[in-house]
């Protein structure tokens, strides 16, 4: 059995589309997310004295990012529905802080208060919009701001098979859009890797679970090193039916609801409205123990369904509290199957 994650390619429908407004967005293409968080940090000058405060639910690579040029990192809490308190962060900003993010978790774009987006305003603060997992809703909304924002940071890759590629907005100077090559053939030889690994019944001899496999590192891409696909990249993107693309999810997302919500030992994190308003990147869930999370992704991992536990910590910000009782499920059908066959 292949390891399943999302949509497949020959699930897509492509035709050209403006409606979404790819090519009149002021967007930067990336082959990473990480790569706009090191630009971001050189155009505004942010040096070895300024403070940056990151939510602490947040995966390793973003810090990775950031601790070479400061190490004043500052967190606030997130909590168990993935919402931060505005007293929270206020209480967080100093003089010396130059830039906050706020992270879209798995597809559910964060709301802002408007009392908050002022006094980042008036303290000059950079707010950077970390929608690395949504960017089906960012899409979805037209790029439409929710709040203030300096920079828009979103993954087409997290979202869809194309394991590499992102787009940012904002203030770039004369940063060029480059998608590398090399690291797209790499991480597609990854996969067809894994899948080859699971097809053969091998992955009971690898101490590392197939699935959490990975190459991905918080180095930049060295630009010298693999061919420019950003045109080809684009090209793609203004011609898939996005409009179908989060049909599709949504009937998905829906179905996943009607499973989900009302057991007994875990609740899906977000809403019924905030799903309803979002095109979700995957379907997390909240369980009343660890013991009871961890049957469930056993379940799932054994039939090669990519459920995992989000984000990988960095030593310096671990949130126990939502990591032992969170698990991610990718809107796949193949879930709701061997989840009813139990």
């Amino acid at each position: 059995m292949l390891v399943s994650r999302g949509c497949s390619i020959s699930e897509m429908s492509f035709r050209p589309t403006t409606k979404f407004g790819f090519a009149t967005q002021n967007m930067t293409y990336f082959t990473y997310s990480r790569e706009a968080i090191l630009d971001i940090l050189e155009v505004n000058h942010i040096g070895e004295d300024d403070e940056i405060v990151l939510p602490n639910y947040l995966c390793s690579t973003v810090i990775e990012s950031i601790l070479p040029v400061t190490k004043k990192i500052i967190f606030y809490d997130i909590n168990s529905h993935l919402m931060h308190k505005q007293s929270d962060i206020t209480k967080l900003l100093t003089d010396k802080t130059k830039l906050i993010m706020f992270v879209d978790y798995f597809g559910v774009e964060t709301q802002l208060e408007r009392s908050l987006q002022v006094q980042l305003e008036n303290q000059d603060i950079i707010v950077v919009k970390d929608s690395a997992h949504a960017f089906l809703s960012v899409v979805n909304n037209s790029f439409h701001k929710n709040y203030n924002y300096d920079y828009l940071i979103t993954s087409v890759y997290k979202n869809l098979p194309f394991q590499a590629g992102s787009i940012a907005i904002g203030n770039f100077g004369q940063r060029a859009d480059f998608v590398s090559l090399y690291i797209v053939l790499k991480r597609f030889a990854v996969l067809a890797i894994k899948n080859t690994i699971c097809i053969l019944g091998l992955q009971r001899f690898f101490t590392e679970k197939v699935c959490e496999m990975s190459i991905s590192n918080a180095i930049k891409i060295n630009r010298s090193n693999g061919f420019n696909i950003a045109s080809l990249y684009k090209a793609i993107l203004f011609r898939i039916d996005w409009v179908r693309v989060a049909a599709e999810k949504k009937v998905l997302t829906q179905q996943f609801n009607s499973f989900f919500f009302g057991r007994p030992t875990f609740r899906p994190i977000f809403t019924r409205e905030q799903i309803e308003m979002s095109v979700l990147q995957d379907y997390p869930l909240y369980f009343d123990s660890q013991t009871e999370r961890d049957r469930m992704w056993k379940l799932l991992i054994d039939n090669s369904i990519d459920a995992y536990t989000w984000p990988t910590f960095h030593r310096i910000n671990c949130n126990d509290k939502l990591w032992n009782k969170v698990l991610v499920l990718p809107l796949n059908k193949k879930v709701l199957k061997v989840l009813q066959s139990v």
